[in-house]
């Protein structure tokens, strides 16, 4: 026996009903072996007092469990089904030949020995073939870890859709498996489809060798297991389904997208041309899909600089094109910044001129003066009470984009 992996292991036997030499003297020949290799022993026994509550406990923190079923206990018969259904070994001490079916079943027939000593010898062996981990190999392709609680519970649940009370099928069936597929997996990994073939090939087992109750469960447990496949397998195929129209679906948003940006980009084109403020060589240019917002902004302007016009002190535009993504840098290579002061008497009329000489102007009117009827309809100036209004505007009456931001009025 080696000195690694140190494990913890739960020493399972009668303890109700019992003197004190019949609960403790086996217990301390154990513990006394183990932890001179350091391993760790659970005494039952060290307790003042002793539930099954405690036992469940304390033997899902174990790694391994001893057993020593020197006379029958229902007690003892819990803890080892308890463990099993964990997925952790147990080495049942038989010294009386009780000789159990179930028992053989649920712990293994190379793990039922008649001593002490024998069972000590058992645990390194043990442990390294219960711990070697096994990889499922799906129909997808995906490995993933083969857990014995996940088989026992899938089995249990079967067993509750078929109406099946029987509480020891499930169990002598997880464990057949689970032993084949230990043996089947020495290389590391087993189909999910030998699996599967594994829990019909048991199941036919316990009804062939079986008669009255066990064997009609058994048969019914096989038939709504196939249900179980099958409905497994039409899930599958659905999700299969919905992940194709899914990736089909966001294709179709993509391909909708370009197409919009491109109808977009065309119009504002259009709109450039018809106004006489982008050239003819750039209205021929190709709609691009890659376009970002401020590229679009550049082919509306038409290689030339728009105006942006504000009081002295006001939000300026810079930071209202920066809130509907257009960065700080881009904004000075589009857009030439006026900031006036007060209400000056010849503002309408310099705003005439400036409308004449940009392709685009963006007035702010806070704290300046208010735009005459004749400017309101000048087609390439677009005002606001603040800057952020105005370029609103300016985005949607030019590159039709909607901001989620309320506005009201039109340029």
């Amino acid at each position: 026996m080696t000195k690694e992996p140190s494990l913890t292991v739960y020493l399972a036997g009668p303890v109700s009903n019992c003197n004190d030499k019949q609960k403790t003297e086996w217990r301390i020949a154990v513990k006394s072996k183990l932890t001179r290799f350091g391993h760790k022993c659970i005494d039952p026994t060290d307790h003042t007092t002793w539930t099954p509550f405690k036992e469940m406990v304390e033997i899902d923190k174990s790694d391994v469990v001893i057993a020593n079923l020197w006379r029958e206990s229902v007690g003892t018969v819990v803890g080892i089904v308890q463990a099993r259904r964990k997925g952790k070994p147990v080495i049942l001490i038989d010294p009386n030949f009780l000789q159990s079916y179930v028992l053989e079943q649920i712990v293994g027939k190379d793990l039922i020995v008649r001593g002490i000593d024998e069972a000590v010898h058992q645990l390194p062996r043990v442990y390294e073939q219960f711990s070697r981990a096994i990889m499922v190999r799906k129909g997808s392709g995906e490995l993933q870890a083969f857990t014995f609680p996940k088989l026992h519970d899938s089995l249990y649940a079967v067993c509750a859709k078929a109406h099946i009370e029987d509480v020891v099928l499930p169990d002598l069936v997880a464990h057949e498996v689970h032993r084949v597929v230990r043996k089947a997996g020495k290389g590391g990994e087993i189909a999910s489809d030998h699996i599967k073939r594994l829990i019909f090939a048991t199941l036919n087992d316990i009804a062939r060798d079986n008669e009255d109750e066990l064997k009609e469960c058994a048969v019914k447990l096989k038939r709504e297991w196939e249900e179980y496949e099958k409905v497994k397998k039409n899930q599958r195929v659905a999700l299969e389904m919905m992940t194709e129209l899914h990736g089909a679906n966001r294709d179709l948003k993509e391909e909708n997208a370009s197409l919009v940006l491109k109808v977009r980009n065309l119009e504002l084109r259009l709109k450039g041309y018809e106004r006489g403020l982008i050239s003819s060589d750039a209205q021929a240019e190709e709609p691009r899909e890659s376009d970002t917002l401020a590229s679009m902004v550049e082919r509306a302007l038409g290689k030339k600089r728009g105006l942006c016009i504000c009081g002295v002190g006001k939000p300026t535009f810079a930071s209202a094109f920066e809130r509907h993504g257009i960065a700080q840098d881009d904004f000075a290579r589009l857009f030439e910044m006026r900031l006036l002061e007060g209400k000056q008497s010849n503002l309408n009329q310099n705003l005439k001129s400036w409308v004449g000489a940009y392709p685009y102007v963006l007035y702010a009117w806070d704290g300046l003066r208010h735009l005459s009827p004749d400017l309101r309809k000048t087609p390439n100036l677009y005002w606001g009470a603040v800057a952020n209004e105005a370029v609103k505007r300016f985005l949607e009456g030019t590159l039709h984009i909607k901001s989620s931001e309320s506005s009201t009025g039109a340029n």
